[in-house]
Formats: C-alpha cells, sequence, structure tokens
C-alpha cells in the first residue's frame, strides 16, 4: 500500500474527523497523488486553488516525469521535440493566445536534459516558468490528439472514430519528427530582434546552398526512421497538408466546386489560393511552419477573414518563408522508395498507404497480415549518415527546389 493511501485511510478512520481534503494533507502525500493524475487533471489541477499551484510549481520536476512517460511517449522524441520548440524567440500558440517560451529560458536547453528531468535532478527548467513552456507544448500535442482523426477521416466519415492509444503514439511520433525537422532544415525563427536567433538564422541562410544541406542531408535525417515509422509519418504529413488545402487555403476550383459552381472564377479567385499549381506552391510554403503554428491556422481558421490577414500572420511566424518550400515529404518518400528498392526477391512488399484511404498509416490497417508488416519493418531504422558528393541530379534539385516558387499571394 503506498503512503498516500495509508494516510488517506488513516484519517479516515479517526472519528470525528471532517472530510480530508486535498490540500489537508503533508505535500509528500500531495505529490504523490498528482503525480498519477492524467495530463488533463494535472493541468486542471493548477486552476483548483492556491495551495495546489504552489505545490505544482514548487515540485513539478517530481510530478511530471511520471505523467510525461505514461501519455507522451516516446519520451525521446518528446524531449527532443520539445528542445526544438523552445528554442528563443519562439511561441507556442495554444488556445486562445500565444505563448511566449523564448523568454521563459534565457538559452536553448541543453541535449540531454530529458535525461536530468526524467532522473529527477535539477535542471536548466527548475522553475515555475520551465513547468508552463512543458505545459504548453503538451497542450499542443494533446489538441493535436483530438483534432487529428477529423482530418484523417474526412473522405471516409463513415469511418470517422477517436484514436486508439496505439495509433495516438504513431501520431505523436510522427509530430515530434515534424519538430525537429522544421526547426533543422525549414529554418523558423519568428523573432529575429534576439541578436542570438539571428545569427543562427544568418548561419543557416549563408549555408543553405551548400553540399552538406543537399537533398542527401535531409535524406539522411529520414533515414534514422524505421519503414514503418516511415510510412506513418508521411500519412501524418498527408491528411495535414490536405487539411490545411482544404480549410486554410483552398484553390479557385476547390471553392468553385464548394459553392456548386453558383460563383463566377472571379469571385472564386477572391476567395481562392490560385490555380491547382499555384496552389501546391503555397501549400508547399505554409507547410514550413511549425507543427503549433499549422494547427493554430486550423483551429482558428474562422478568426482571418481575408487572405491578407493568414499571410500576415504566416510572415509574422516565419519571415523569410517565401524563400523556399518545404522539403519534408520529399524526403520521406525518396527515403521510403530507397528502401523499396533495397527489397530481395524473398521479401514481403509493405505497401505505402494512409491518408485519404481510412486505414494504414497512422491507423491501424485493414487486414491483420498488413498489420503485422508493421513489426517486419520496424526494425530498419539506420543512422544519421549522408554520402558525399551528391548527384548532380540532387544538387540540380535542390537548387531549384530553393528558387522562390513558395510566395504566399496568388496570381489569380
Amino acid at each position: 500500500m503506498s503512503p498516500a493511501v495509508a494516510c488517506t485511510r488513516r484519517a479516515a478512520s479517526q472519528p470525528g474527523n471532517r472530510t480530508l481534503h486535498l490540500e489537508d494533507l503533508p505535500v509528500e502525500t500531495m505529490i504523490e497523488i498528482i503525480s498519477h493524475l492524467d495530463f488533463e487533471a494535472f493541468d486542471n489541477m493548477l486552476r483548483v486553488n492556491r495551495r495546489h499551484r504552489s505545490v505544482i510549481e514548487s515540485y513539478w520536476s517530481s510530478i511530471l516525469p511520471g505523467i510525461i512517460a505514461h501519455e507522451f511517449a516516446p519520451v525521446e522524441g518528446f524531449f527532443h521535440a520539445f528542445e526544438s520548440a523552445v528554442s528563443p524567440g519562439n511561441k507556442l500558440h495554444v488556445g486562445d493566445f500565444p505563448f511566449e517560451v523564448g523568454n521563459i529560458c534565457s538559452h536553448p536547453p541543453k541535449l540531454g536534459l530529458h535525461r536530468q528531468f526524467l532522473n529527477g535532478r535539477p535542471s536548466s527548467l527548475s522553475a515555475a516558468r520551465g513547468l508552463h513552456s512543458l505545459l504548453n507544448f503538451c497542450r499542443v500535442i494533446r489538441r493535436w490528439e483530438m483534432e487529428f482523426p477529423c482530418l484523417r477521416f474526412s473522405d471516409h466519415p463513415e469511418y470517422s472514430r477517436s484514436l486508439r492509444p496505439h495509433e495516438r503514439c504513431r501520431l505523436r511520433q510522427g509530430l515530434y519528427v515534424w519538430w525537429r525537422f522544421a526547426r533543422r532544415f525549414h529554418g523558423s525563427p519568428a523573432q529575429l530582434e534576439h541578436s542570438d536567433v539571428l545569427d543562427h538564422y544568418c548561419a543557416y541562410r549563408s549555408c543553405e546552398r551548400r553540399p552538406e544541406c543537399s537533398p542527401e542531408v535531409r535524406r539522411a535525417f529520414m533515414r534514422q526512421l524505421s519503414t514503418t515509422q516511415l510510412h506513418d509519418v508521411y500519412d501524418m504529413w498527408a491528411t495535414i497538408r490536405s487539411a490545411v488545402g482544404r480549410e486554410v487555403c483552398p484553390s479557385v476550383a476547390v471553392v468553385r466546386e464548394w459553392s456548386g459552381n453558383s460563383l463566377t472564377r472571379a469571385e472564386a479567385a477572391r476567395i481562392g489560393w490560385g490555380d491547382p499549381v499555384e496552389n501546391d506552391h503555397i501549400l508547399a510554403t505554409i507547410m514550413k511552419l511549425r507543427p503549433d503554428d499549422i494547427l493554430h491556422l486550423l483551429v482558428y481558421r474562422h478568426r482571418y477573414a481575408t487572405k491578407g490577414s493568414i499571410v500576415q500572420f504566416v510572415r509574422l511566424r516565419h519571415p523569410r518563408i517565401e524563400d523556399s518550400i518545404e522539403t519534408f515529404s520529399e524526403a520521406a518518400i525518396d527515403v521510403i522508395r530507397e528502401r523499396e528498392n533495397m527489397l530481395g526477391p524473398d521479401d514481403m512488399y509493405f505497401p505505402l498507404s494512409g491518408f485519404p484511404r481510412p486505414y494504414g498509416g497512422i491507423v491501424d490497417h485493414e487486414t491483420p497480415e498488413t498489420e503485422e508488416l508493421r513489426v517486419v519493418y520496424n526494425t530498419d531504422a539506420g543512422s544519421e549518415r549522408y554520402h558525399y558528393p551528391p548527384s548532380r541530379h540532387d544538387i540540380d534539385r535542390y537548387m531549384a527546389s530553393t528558387v522562390p516558387l513558395g510566395r504566399l499571394v496568388a496570381s489569380s
């Protein structure tokens, strides 16, 4: 029997005692009880009263490890993504207001923070404001878990359901990969007035066309994932990209289709974002934003009444976003095809499936036989190695991808 339960039972067994409340317990007992709550209950506990809030803010580094390990696995991915999210000048969009996380830490967390944190040792975030940076990050992840099923089953509403626990874990892992990729390769410092951010960003821009920043480096990043994880990541990306193209910046053709062709092309052009080709470039530009920014646009699209207001938000979050288009999907599909080409004649083929089909990817496959292939192809992850020099084809394709095709204002 845990000390918390024993203490509660002893107090309750004494005659004449009033009802025992959580705030009446010793601090050690409160910490043990709170550490067994789920994230939603823990988050709400901060709003109960000042006593609860004071205890949580003082001892959160002893309370949160168990909650994160249980509800935000994989933990290694969580903290790597968190380190990318709380770099100076970045904001996390949660709820109605953007939360400043750049001011929570005076410098980016050091690598290995997650090990210190989970072992209960002091870290650079051992302060009350460090708690709120973690909470904001967890809230974004939890909101994605709530919103994703609607996006995933948008083409097949008859299959709509909540994600199962193991499917939520796949989604979280995909989000963590996306966050790291966006920080490393899409370079999106939001507040350039921070000198350290500006220096980092200028260094990033100056090396962008060097061979080590070629598509081979992006593929090397993706090779760290197993084939199963790549399928999950690509399904997540295709789902969210489709949602952005449908909810945030639909093409003129889509707008006319929604209106039953009652709008003229000129009228639809005031709402839509260009013809299909131009719309693809615009989508590829917006998808360079981080997961929290994309989530903000999807959830609060109704607050942006005009295309200009969306463009203003996007440019504020990523001032140089129109210099190029996203490379996440290209890197993922390149490595998937690379793995397929390495299959031997006796190897089982693991088909790439997922959105818009209601099976595969993040969600379970339709047949148990295909689902079993997840286990087979979940052991071929590699290291982040890349090979020089890149091929002439790679250089040409990369240089073409850095041409400013990512303009956000449709010409139509």
